[in-house]
């Protein structure tokens, strides 16, 4: 049964920076040998995990941008 909280998930690697998917049975990552079962709270945990990282690859371009000197702001 899901009690609702909101679970961490972790890669199989510290600097996997792979998308967890729902793949059959269970959230994988992309990358990494990482697994979670389907439930709503793991669930929950993948979407925000993912938008973590959509986040933080934009936040690099911006930067690799600025520094580069094409950012032109």
């Amino acid at each position: 049964m899901d009690t609702g909280a909101t679970p961490e998930v972790e890669h199989d690697t510290p600097d996997c920076a792979g998308r967890w998917r729902r793949d059959g049975g269970a959230w994988r990552c992309t990358r990494c040998a990482a697994a979670y079962p389907l439930t709503p709270s793991v669930a929950r945990a993948t979407i925000r995990e993912n938008a973590f990282g959509l986040l933080l690859a934009r936040l690099t371009a911006d930067g690799r941008a600025a520094i580069d000197g094409g950012s032109g702001d």
